[in-house]
């Protein structure tokens, strides 16, 4: 479990380098707070946080440098970069090509992300720019190897950078999608029963995982609802349509501690 966890906490801190979730966006913007765009790396991380409240296709060539240079500096921030970029191709499929021409590609974390976020942006516009890219780059096609091609939401959370990518997804579009996925793993905190064999090896890694993921995806939700209003309202929609009761106590803390800390 030590080595799951270790994994789980270094791909949140990666994310949260990215978009300084807790240090910037919260403690020095509020969600229904302007941001101003500035230059400084902390104004782009807030501004990438909110992104879905003031898009600006225009900025997104600095936002895909600044993403790069993010993952560059940790490798863990990747999932947060590739879902926030997913999230941006699949609604401008009309300025991919315009992007791909305009962003210095010199550094290969970058074209590591850009290619990636087109790969899971779902669109025909960005299979075609992600294939012209690999020819340009083809010492990359190891990262699509096996990999299909599909948005976020549909793939299957077997990896804490999928949660990432989810918020990504979300702050770039403001879409339920991303967190109704995220709400849905939330039992995984509470369904841990490891049975009557403890020499089932497979079996036990696996609960751990989905009990670290279950938990992570509790945390992440709370603290992004503290945020952005946007989230809060999803989890009270979800609450309302689930028969599960445990899940809806679960989202019932959730929006409770929410509206507590932000009267």
């Amino acid at each position: 479990m030590h080595q799951i966890f270790t994994q789980l906490t270094n791909s949140l801190a990666g994310f949260l380098l990215l978009c300084c979730l807790a240090a910037v966006a919260g403690a020095e913007q509020t969600a229904q707070s302007k941001v101003l765009p500035g230059d400084g790396e902390q104004d782009i991380s807030a501004y990438l946080t909110f992104y879905y409240q003031r898009p600006d296709p225009a900025r997104i060539p600095e936002l895909i440098d600044f993403c790069g240079k993010a993952v560059g500096e940790k490798p863990s921030a990747l999932g947060g970069a590739m879902g926030f970029l997913a999230g941006i191709f699949h609604h401008n499929p009309q300025h991919l090509q315009q992007w791909r021409k305009e962003v210095n590609f010199k550094d290969s974390a970058t074209r590591k992300v850009f290619l990636l976020g087109l790969w899971h942006a779902d669109s025909r516009e960005a299979k075609r720019q992600a294939n012209i890219f690999l020819l340009q780059h083809p010492d990359l096609k190891f990262l699509i190897k096996g990999r299909k091609m599909r948005p976020f939401i549909g793939v299957p959370i077997d990896h804490p950078m999928i949660l990432d990518a989810l918020w990504g997804d979300f702050m770039a579009t403001g879409e339920a999608a991303p967190v109704e996925r995220i709400i849905a793993v939330l039992p995984w905190a509470w369904q841990y029963d490891p049975g009557n064999n403890p020499q089932d090896t497979q079996r036990y890694r696996q609960l751990d995982f989905r009990f670290m993921i279950g938990g992570a995806a509790q945390w992440s939700l709370a603290s992004n609802a503290r945020q952005h209003p946007r989230v809060l309202a999803i989890c009270e929609t979800a609450r309302g349509k689930t028969s599960d009761t445990k899940l809806a106590d679960a989202l019932t803390k959730i929006i409770t501690s929410t509206k507590a800390k932000n009267p």
